[in-house]
């Protein structure tokens, strides 16, 4: 009897922490404190543990460690808080990689998230009698009236969105007010609406920097992306790159 199968160009290679071929694999048993661990993470010590791992993080005395291997007994692709980590320091594993890359690319590592940045730019100035609306993440600002002028007016609007739910900060400049949500908190701006008052301005949403979570800590890819991951230099290469976001092959030796 015969099978066969059929793999497309967009069919993953791997599941990322598995091991990525049957050679040599160097795996060891760390420790990780409170916080799960998702299967095919970079691991960083824990200073003065020596069996401590954790996710990487902006903490400069701390050292890459290996990735963590997939447990097909455990449930739900991480392992759990407190628990004994699998850790792979010599050999080739699957990992997710955030961005297309290829075997000469240098290899980068997530050690912190992303806030969202959105912006709404208007077509015109706003003018006396104008009244303006919009929603965050389906709840209503406070109606904001034009005031004086165009700059006092944006600065009414920057305190109304500023008071919402979920908004870290709010810039104003000319017609475009800059929106930047808390950490791990995405942001819908709908209904748009500016109303009475002779003309009225029309405003237009447009995401500039799509939000990162911190639990993406770990994950691997081939730039630095604005400070947020950072260049492992020794240790590790790039043994198959990926054309799309996806799993990629990371050859690892440690010592």
């Amino acid at each position: 009897m015969s099978f066969k199968v059929n793999y497309t160009d967009d069919s993953p290679i791997g599941v990322s922490g598995g091991f990525a071929d049957s050679g040599f694999h160097d795996v060891v048993t760390k420790n990780n404190p409170p916080q799960e661990v998702p299967f095919g993470r970079a691991l960083f010590n824990i200073v003065d543990d020596d069996d401590g791992i954790k996710l990487p993080d902006v903490d400069k005395e701390s050292r890459f460690r290996g990735v963590s291997i997939r447990d097909e007994s455990i449930e739900g692709g991480s392992y759990p808080e407190k628990s004994a980590v699998a850790v792979i320091k010599r050999g080739r594993v699957f990992v997710h990689a955030e961005e297309s890359l290829n075997e000469e690319d240098p290899v980068y590592i997530r050690i912190d998230g992303k806030q969202q940045i959105q912006t709404i730019t208007f077509d015109i100035d706003f003018e006396i009698g104008n009244k303006i609306n919009l929603k965050v993440n389906g709840e209503p600002i406070s109606e904001v009236t034009f005031s004086v002028n165009q700059s006092t007016t944006m600065g009414l609007l920057d305190d109304a969105i500023t008071a919402m739910e979920g908004v870290a900060n709010v810039t104003t400049e000319g017609k475009v007010v800059t929106i930047t949500s808390d950490q791990d908190v995405t942001l819908e701006i709908t209904e748009i609406a500016v109303t009475e008052g002779g003309n009225q301005a029309v405003g237009v949403v447009e995401e500039t920097l799509a939000g990162i979570p911190v639990s993406h800590r770990g994950r691997f890819r081939k730039s630095a992306d604005g400070g947020t991951a950072i260049q492992l230099t020794e240790g590790v290469k790039w043994s198959q790159g990926v054309t799309a976001p996806g799993v990629a092959v990371l050859d690892i030796n440690l010592p």
